[in-house]
Protein backbone atom coordinates (compact mmCIF):
# COMPACT_ATOMS: atom_id res chain seq x y z
CA UNK A 1 0.00 0.00 0.00
CA UNK A 2 2.89 2.36 0.73
CA UNK A 3 4.19 1.88 -2.79
CA UNK A 4 0.74 2.53 -4.26
CA UNK A 5 0.37 5.78 -2.29
CA UNK A 6 3.87 6.84 -3.33
CA UNK A 7 3.12 6.15 -7.01
CA UNK A 8 -0.22 7.98 -6.80
CA UNK A 9 1.47 11.04 -5.29
CA UNK A 10 4.16 10.99 -7.99
CA UNK A 11 1.47 10.72 -10.67
CA UNK A 12 -0.29 13.76 -9.19
CA UNK A 13 3.00 15.65 -9.21
CA UNK A 14 3.66 14.75 -12.86
CA UNK A 15 0.12 15.73 -13.75
CA UNK A 16 0.49 19.16 -12.16
CA UNK A 17 3.64 19.65 -14.25
CA UNK A 18 1.68 18.68 -17.37
CA UNK A 19 3.75 15.54 -17.96
CA UNK A 20 0.74 13.47 -18.93
CA UNK A 21 2.56 10.41 -20.27
CA UNK A 22 4.53 9.92 -17.05
CA UNK A 23 1.47 10.67 -14.94
CA UNK A 24 -0.60 8.07 -16.77
CA UNK A 25 2.09 5.42 -16.39
CA UNK A 26 2.53 6.10 -12.67
CA UNK A 27 -1.24 6.19 -12.12
CA UNK A 28 -1.66 2.80 -13.80
CA UNK A 29 1.15 1.37 -11.66
CA UNK A 30 -0.47 2.79 -8.51
CA UNK A 31 -3.82 1.21 -9.38
CA UNK A 32 -2.12 -2.15 -9.96
CA UNK A 33 -0.51 -1.89 -6.51
CA UNK A 34 -3.88 -1.02 -4.91
CA UNK A 35 -5.40 -4.07 -6.61
CA UNK A 36 -2.62 -6.28 -5.22
CA UNK A 37 -3.21 -4.88 -1.73
CA UNK A 38 -6.96 -5.53 -1.97
CA UNK A 39 -6.38 -9.08 -3.23
CA UNK A 40 -4.02 -9.74 -0.33
CA UNK A 41 -6.56 -8.33 2.11
CA UNK A 42 -9.39 -10.37 0.59
CA UNK A 43 -7.38 -13.60 0.83
CA UNK A 44 -6.52 -12.97 4.48
CA UNK A 45 -10.05 -11.98 5.44
CA UNK A 46 -11.43 -15.08 3.74
CA UNK A 47 -9.24 -17.29 5.92
CA UNK A 48 -9.73 -15.21 9.09
CA UNK A 49 -12.89 -13.01 9.07
CA UNK A 50 -12.21 -11.67 12.57
CA UNK A 51 -9.48 -9.46 11.09
CA UNK A 52 -12.19 -7.15 9.74
CA UNK A 53 -12.52 -5.64 13.22
CA UNK A 54 -9.08 -4.05 12.70
CA UNK A 55 -10.24 -1.85 9.80
CA UNK A 56 -11.87 1.55 9.82
CA UNK A 57 -14.68 0.63 7.45
CA UNK A 58 -16.76 -2.34 6.44
CA UNK A 59 -15.10 -4.39 3.74
CA UNK A 60 -17.22 -5.52 0.80
CA UNK A 61 -15.43 -7.36 -1.98
CA UNK A 62 -18.43 -7.74 -4.25
CA UNK A 63 -18.43 -6.01 -7.63
CA UNK A 64 -20.51 -3.12 -6.27
CA UNK A 65 -18.68 -2.79 -2.96
CA UNK A 66 -15.05 -2.79 -4.03
CA UNK A 67 -13.43 0.52 -3.09
CA UNK A 68 -12.05 2.76 -5.79
CA UNK A 69 -8.33 2.45 -6.32
CA UNK A 70 -7.24 5.62 -4.54
CA UNK A 71 -5.50 6.26 -1.24
CA UNK A 72 -8.57 7.86 0.35
CA UNK A 73 -10.84 4.91 -0.51
CA UNK A 74 -8.58 2.14 0.79
CA UNK A 75 -9.34 0.58 4.17
CA UNK A 76 -7.05 1.61 7.03
CA UNK A 77 -6.22 0.06 10.39
CA UNK A 78 -8.34 1.48 13.21
CA UNK A 79 -5.18 2.57 15.01
CA UNK A 80 -3.79 4.58 12.09
CA UNK A 81 -3.11 8.28 12.25
CA UNK A 82 -3.73 8.69 8.53
CA UNK A 83 -5.84 11.63 7.44
CA UNK A 84 -7.65 9.21 5.11
CA UNK A 85 -8.99 7.17 8.02
CA UNK A 86 -12.75 6.81 7.93
CA UNK A 87 -14.09 8.44 11.08
CA UNK A 88 -17.44 6.66 11.21
CA UNK A 89 -16.08 3.18 11.81
CA UNK A 90 -17.64 0.72 14.24
CA UNK A 91 -15.09 1.62 16.91
CA UNK A 92 -15.69 5.34 17.23
CA UNK A 93 -12.98 7.38 18.87
CA UNK A 94 -9.33 6.74 19.29
CA UNK A 95 -8.51 3.35 20.70
CA UNK A 96 -5.13 2.07 21.74
CA UNK A 97 -3.84 -1.13 20.23
CA UNK A 98 -4.46 -2.87 23.55
CA UNK A 99 -8.09 -1.70 23.59
CA UNK A 100 -8.57 -2.97 20.04
CA UNK A 101 -7.07 -6.35 20.97
CA UNK A 102 -9.32 -6.64 24.03
CA UNK A 103 -12.40 -5.67 22.00
CA UNK A 104 -11.57 -8.24 19.30
CA UNK A 105 -11.03 -10.97 21.89
CA UNK A 106 -14.28 -10.13 23.68
CA UNK A 107 -16.26 -10.27 20.44
CA UNK A 108 -14.59 -13.55 19.46
CA UNK A 109 -15.45 -15.08 22.84
CA UNK A 110 -19.02 -13.81 22.54
CA UNK A 111 -19.35 -15.57 19.17
CA UNK A 112 -18.34 -18.97 20.64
Amino acid sequence: MKLAIFLENRANSYSSKRQTEGATKLSNNAQAQYERALEFLHENLTSNPSLEAWFDRGLDFSAEGTPSLTASAMPRAVTTRSLDKNGDCLMIGKMSKLEVKIDVMESALANL
